[in-house]
């Protein structure tokens, strides 16, 4: 299960972020000519199954070893608020997507699609920090940056996502006319 999370984490939840500002984008640059409210009621969708899989997840996991000493430490330790900050990032926010008023708005779209990214870095940052703040060898500590390889893939992606969620919105919308007129 942490391999499909991953998997889904890696090639949708990182590009949509940069979907969401090309729709933001494509919004101002040409008004009314692509479904842009359809393919942001898309991606909120997206952005709740994946908040509920990951919190169904997270709690399936607390169920099956409530004995972990790793989850009290962290929400315990020292790291305590950044383990609390992750949480509401990661797994309670996105629900706040199921007010349509606010999920009509895109910047706010974007800004839970930012936070979520923010969140699953802090999740990283917490793992990593508490299983190493005891650990004083420096040889341990080093710092990876993304290369710029990686940065024009995730762009690539963000673009890619962008476009298939125009066409499924755009095929979505039509059959959507075409039944309301058979019927």
């Amino acid at each position: 299960m942490d391999a499909f999370l991953n998997l889904i984490d890696q090639n949708v939840l990182i590009p949509l972020v940069w979907a969401v500002l090309f729709l933001i984008i494509l919004k101002k640059i040409v008004p009314g000519r692509y479904k842009i409210a359809s393919a942001l009621e898309i991606i909120r969708w997206i952005i709740i199954g994946y908040a509920a899989v990951a919190l169904c997840y997270f709690l399936f996991g607390i169920m099956t070893n409530p004995d972990s000493y790793a989850i009290v430490n962290r929400a315990k330790g020292p790291y305590r608020l950044l383990y609390f900050l992750m949480t509401f990032c990661s797994l309670i926010l996105p629900f706040s997507l199921l007010i349509k008023k606010l999920a009509a708005k895109p910047f706010y779209i974007l800004i839970v699609a930012l936070l979520i990214r923010i969140g699953w870095y802090l999740e990283r940052f917490v793992i990593f920090v508490s299983s190493l703040h005891r650990d004083y060898a420096p040889s341990l500590f080093h710092s990876e940056y993304p290369s710029l390889m990686f940065i024009v893939s995730q762009l690539l992606k963000g673009a890619a996502l962008t476009i298939l969620i125009l066409i499924f919105a755009h095929y979505f919308s039509k059959n959507q006319k075409s039944s309301l007129q058979n019927s």
